[in-house]
């Protein structure tokens, strides 16, 4: 290395700094200028690393706020809201049993990625539940930076792998919940083709006819939707239990349709306008109070919204113990990739998901336009 290079690049770098800092570096530089030993040149470059390379280093020496950007945008996750999160230990298997009394279905999401219909489960069968592995794009960084030395731990730490596998299993959760919508139930006929079946006590007219409200001739997501929704959980009455509304995801460029409707102007005592005024938000009608999330993973052209009850529609599956992060560091690179200073990395996640069909009532699903 050329001493006095370095030394000149140090120096037209110290601009950098902040007056005491630059005055500590310049004062050093001058001694090791007069000095020019090995030994200084080492303390020179171990200073230049901290100073100039390492930004909390820098943000703690010039006492700088540092603005970190990434241009990675992602959707907070909604889908696995829906379910039951169950943890199996590395050597269980999950297993559906029909314990209904009757025979019925449930729906699941295959190794392909997509929704499937199990076969005719009777009383008291059982069915194992499909597993496999959701995993990320493989990343690939570099490992070492001339300038700035070894970067590769650097770029593992800052990249958001855990949370782009999360948003995967949430993207194969609302597939499923995107299957379970049907426009009629079926309520007759011989037990094993219904969807459930009714008490003798329970008068099927008081009994929605299916989880899939067409208020397509609303147009949008406005104040009628969000009524209807109340309805419809009103009209259920006790039937299904204790199931209430508690959020309604909408496809995030629709969620405040229903605010137009509003003008300053309007009759500030009426409640629901009163909300929106004064939260944004219509979070409480018919004595239900209901949150009104945007969802920017939903697809707007469907115009569908989906509300979550307090009942779980189904279960998920996950085992921890099973997880791969591979490589953990980039110590554990091939020699291929030390060859062209190129590091790999990818997770993976063993994933499943079931919903039985009698608990597609504790869901629904909302066409708006």
């Amino acid at each position: 290395m050329d001493r006095k290079q370095f030394l000149t690049d140090l120096r037209g770098r110290g601009a950098l700094l902040f007056p005491a800092a630059r005055e500590r570096l310049t004062a050093f530089l001058d001694k090791a200028e007069a000095g020019g030993t090995e030994e200084n040149l080492k303390k020179l470059i171990e200073l230049k690393r901290a100073a100039l390379s390492d930004g909390a280093k820098l943000q703690e020496l010039n006492r700088l706020r540092i603005l970190t950007v990434e241009n990675l945008v992602v959707a907070v996750s909604n889908a696995g809201s829906f379910f039951n999160k169950v943890t199996l230990e590395e050597d269980e298997e999950p297993m559906l049993e029909n314990t209904t009394g009757q025979e019925m279905k449930a729906r699941f999401i295959g190794e392909d990625g997509k929704p499937h219909m199990t076969q005719l489960m009777r009383n008291l069968a059982r069915k194992l539940i499909d597993l496999y592995w959701v995993s990320t794009d493989i990343l690939e960084y570099p490992l070492i930076d001339i300038y700035r030395g070894k970067v590769g731990q650097d770029v593992l730490n800052a990249a958001p792998m855990a949370r782009d596998l999360g948003l995967r299993i949430d993207a194969e959760l609302w597939k499923l919940i995107q299957a379970l919508p049907v426009a009629t139930w079926v309520q007759t006929g011989p037990p094993a083709k219904r969807t459930f079946v009714l008490h003798s006590s329970i008068y099927a007219a008081n009994v929605p006819v299916g989880n899939l409200l067409n208020m397509a001739a609303e147009g949008s997501f406005n104040f009628n939707v969000i009524k209807g929704i109340v309805k419809f959980y009103m009209q259920m009455g006790n039937i299904f239990g204790s199931m209430v509304p508690q959020a309604i995801f909408v496809p995030s460029i629709d969620v405040t349709a229903f605010i137009d409707a509003i003008t300053l102007t309007s009759d500030g005592r009426n409640p629901a306008v009163q909300q929106i005024f004064e939260g944004g938000f219509v979070t409480n009608v018919g004595g239900m109070k209901i949150v009104i999330v945007g969802d920017a993973m939903l697809n707007p052209a469907a115009g569908i919204a989906y509300v979550r009850t307090s009942k779980a529609i189904g279960e998920w599956y996950t085992k921890p113990s099973l997880d791969v992060t591979f490589p953990e560091n980039p110590d554990q690179i091939s020699v291929k990739g030390l060859k062209e200073n190129k590091g790999e990395m990818f997770i993976k996640k063993v994933f499943g998901a079931v919903t039985p069909l009698p608990w597609t009532v504790n869901m629904l699903a909302v066409k708006y336009k």
